[in-house]
């Protein structure tokens, strides 16, 4: 009786004694690893976040003078007017420079397609400029201005042009000068410049002494073409050409000047290449003041 109560009192104490025993722990290194990484994820974070915003940071921290101007344009137009539209005062900082202001400011001139104004830091602001290029001109109805046409026909008043410049750009014309304002699109022109492009190809030397454009802007209304186009030269009083075979026209004409010269009979009163095989050539001198425009002022 005696051994089997020790028996069962032993079990007993070992079970308790295994239970009581307590289990290992996790080691408290495993468990501070986690938060640690997170730690650092997050300062790199920030430090790369830092690091994109610090240049803005800098910039709107620390005063800049502008202290130069970049310009550049495709004309004429020059710094000095640049800083006259622009009346940025002085000491000025790079910061308070109103950049869609001075756009706006700069895109009032007639002559300037499009603008280009920047900060450029730490002391520069940039500008860049891209004019309209003349192809032709009129005189006002009242003949106290010039304007002029670029390629697309958009009428526009010369900033900066020198008057040589000026004086070597064909005269157009035909068309109503009184209808004639700044802003204003003429779709003839375009016409226009098309056959005279093609001709300075064909014969730059030629088109170089070409003065005037003679059009006839209801005939462009009714038939939306310009069917003939007169041209005055130094040389020609009165060139005539039909729409078409251009080329072929040029020829013609280089051929009659070459031969005039050669006789000695230029210069010449009309040239008329508008008949197919053909050219009239009328002779006669000619005063060169008869080529001129009226009351160029060039």
């Amino acid at each position: 009786m005696s051994g089997k109560v020790s028996r069962k009192s032993s079990s007993k104490v070992s079970k308790k004694s295994s239970k009581s025993v307590p289990q290992r722990a996790k080691p408290a290194s495993k468990k501070r690893i986690q938060p640690l990484v997170l730690c650092l994820f997050m300062v790199g974070v920030f430090f790369l976040v830092f690091l994109s915003i610090q240049p803005t940071v800098g910039r709107l921290a620390v005063p800049h003078r502008v202290q130069n101007i970049e310009f550049s344009t495709n004309g004429c137009l020059d710094r000095t007017w640049v800083l006259k539209v622009l009346q940025l005062q002085k000491e000025m900082e790079l910061n308070d420079v109103d950049v869609q202001a001075c756009r706006t400011a700069l895109l009032r001139a007639s002559q300037v397609i499009d603008v280009d104004v920047e900060r450029v830091y730490p002391a520069t602001l940039r500008v860049r400029i891209r004019e309209r290029v003349p192809v032709f001109k009129i005189r006002s109805s009242d003949g106290h201005k010039v304007y002029l046409f670029d390629a697309d026909g958009y009428v526009f008043e010369q900033i900066g042009i020198s008057k040589e410049k000026l004086s070597h750009i064909p005269y157009v014309l035909g068309l109503g000068a009184d209808r004639i304002s700044v802003g204003n699109r003429i779709p003839l022109i375009k016409d226009l410049y098309v056959f005279w492009n093609l001709a300075r190809r064909h014969a730059p030397e030629l088109v170089k002494k070409w003065r005037m454009a003679v059009v006839d802007e209801q005939a462009y209304n009714l038939m939306g073409h310009l069917p003939f186009i007169e041209v005055r030269a130094e040389e020609v009083r009165s060139i005539l050409f039909k729409k078409g075979s251009y080329e072929v026209q040029l020829e013609k004409l280089e051929y009659i000047l070459n031969d005039a010269r050669k006789r000695h009979q230029l210069p010449l009163q009309r040239i008329d290449l508008t008949v197919p095989d053909r050219a009239y050539v009328k002779p006669g001198r000619t005063s060169a003041e008869d080529i001129r425009a009226p009351n160029t002022g060039l």
